[in-house]
């Protein structure tokens, strides 16, 4: 389910992961794993690199699928208990404030059981090329970033520009700053974070950082979609669109910016005006469905209540 630009000359055994697309004119060799969109080298095949997967680990998969599901509603139940009678009854918009502050309430809570099923799961261990994974590595690295990605969706969405996600991912084990921008917070997972360090830098959306040795982001910027190798240094430089990373960066002209407390102070009063605007954003819809609600009732008791 991969996409094969023209003109791209590809060697033998070579492996296309799902999604992955070689732009036009790629050259690919031999025994190479090609991952991402662009595709880059992700390493030799291995037999780690087999889409076969056994019927267990689909097994343990699932189950944790229904775990999830049940996780997430006891959260939800959780976060009722904890909201109910704090809110002003009389208000038109109490049962809407109540459902959206509930649900986030519910995924914060869900990031914080991401923190701690990674201190518990992963530990401080390092991703690495040298050694092959077991069984158990694979369903916990797996199960560690699909909880987090899928918790911190929602979330995200309406604190996209708040430093508040720097905490979470310092509870995750990330060694980032508060000066730090991050432009999406999935870019990271709970399998790679230890590997990763960022200072004073701004990544921006769906940034890929291959597993392998430690990766160091200090006092730069990272593009859009850009590749970033196992162990490479990026230093007061500046990564471009697209950009593919394999060795380690430094420029002496680059002059980083200073972000300073009243920076950090403007960006949190941005994405409370971000939080707002969202949930106002779901008031038409909450009219509307008001409005549909009393009309079905109206003619509900039209035709079975007696003239």
């Amino acid at each position: 389910e991969g996409v094969v630009g023209l003109g791209s000359e590809i060697g033998k055994c070579v492996h296309l992961d799902k999604l992955g697309v070689l732009q036009e004119g790629a050259l690919v060799g031999s025994q190479t794993l090609a991952v991402g969109n662009p595709a880059v080298d992700a390493g030799e095949m291995g037999s780690s690199s087999l889409t076969d997967v056994p019927f267990s680990c689909i097994l343990l998969q699932t189950l944790w699928l229904i775990a999830e599901l049940h996780l997430f509603s006891a959260l939800l139940v959780v976060c009722h208990h904890l909201l109910i009678g704090h809110l002003i009854c009389s208000w038109r918009y109490c049962t809407l404030t109540y459902f959206f502050l509930s649900l986030l309430s519910a995924s914060f809570l869900a990031l914080i059981v991401s923190a701690m099923l990674k201190c518990l799961m992963l530990g401080s261990r390092q991703p690495s090329k040298s050694r092959k994974p077991s069984s158990w590595t694979k369903l916990s690295d797996w199960a560690c970033d699909y909880h987090f990605r899928t918790s911190a969706a929602l979330l995200y969405t309406v604190s996209a520009l708040s430093r508040f996600s720097n905490v979470l991912l310092m509870l995750h084990g990330l060694d980032i700053d508060l000066q730090s921008g991050i432009g999406d917070i999935t870019c990271f997972s709970p399998s790679m974070m230890n590997q990763v360090e960022i200072k004073r830098s701004f990544v921006s959306l769906w940034v890929a950082f291959l597993y392998g040795d430690k990766i160091a982001v200090i006092d730069s910027t990272i593009g859009y979609r850009a590749v970033l190798s196992p162990g490479v240094k990026v230093h007061r430089s500046t990564v471009q669109t697209f950009g593919e990373v394999k060795e380690s960066l430094y420029d002496e002209k680059f002059r980083p910016g200073v972000v300073t407390m009243s920076n950090i102070i403007i960006d949190e009063g941005r994405s409370f005006l971000f939080f707002l605007m969202v949930y106002t954003s779901i008031i038409p819809a909450y009219e509307t469905f008001l409005l549909t609600t009393s009309r079905y009732e109206l003619t509900i008791l039209a035709v079975f209540l007696p003239a």
